[in-house]
């Protein structure tokens, strides 16, 4: 069960558009406002939403997505964060096949780093140690979500599960064994 109070927490001490120094697609912004209401009853802080990786972020576990936060301690200060939603150039480009088929990929793409970007305010709020990728706490967050939506569940990532149970492909594999 997600700690909605932790939550909270993590999101005072966030800056939101404060330190951002690349430009942001207002589009995917919607698009992230929008998801954000609908499986996060609007508790995450809005942050920009860019296309395409920035150079040097290429060593990612997911080619299609980045989430960058970056941490500003200060001495007897609550810690300060940004935070950056990545949507790489091939989600844009790639024949999908329709207009349809290329948001469905950008959406899925997209709820995908804001459960990311989920557990790392949690953690900032203190629900949980900060986790990497795929791990407990985003598989949790991903199975609730998907409960909500009528989709199948998923596994924490691990060398023994099979692609189609992974949370590193979710949410795609859950809906596409989801009952809704």
């Amino acid at each position: 069960m997600t700690d909605l109070t932790a939550r909270q927490r993590g999101i005072t001490s966030l800056l939101v558009f404060d330190l951002v120094n690349e430009p942001f697609d207002p589009q995917l912004v919607e698009l992230f406002e929008g998801l954000d209401d609908r499986h996060f009853d609007g508790l995450l802080p809005v942050v920009p939403v860019c296309q395409g990786i920035p150079e040097g972020l290429d060593e990612r576990e997911d080619l299609n997505g980045l989430l960058r936060l970056m941490m500003y301690p200060k001495r007897d200060a609550p810690v300060q964060a940004s935070a950056m939603i990545y949507l790489a150039h091939e989600l844009f480009d790639a024949p999908w096949g329709s207009e349809e088929a290329r948001w469905d990929k950008v959406t899925d793409t997209l709820l995908h780093q804001m459960v990311h970007f989920a557990i790392q305010v949690d953690a900032l709020g203190g629900a949980h140690p900060f986790e990497e990728h795929h791990g407990e706490h985003f598989t949790a967050e991903c199975n609730r979500i998907a409960e909500r939506a009528g989709w199948g569940p998923v596994r924490e990532s691990a060398e023994d599960v099979s692609p189609n149970l992974d949370s590193a492909g979710w949410p795609d594999n859950a809906i596409e064994r989801g009952t809704g």
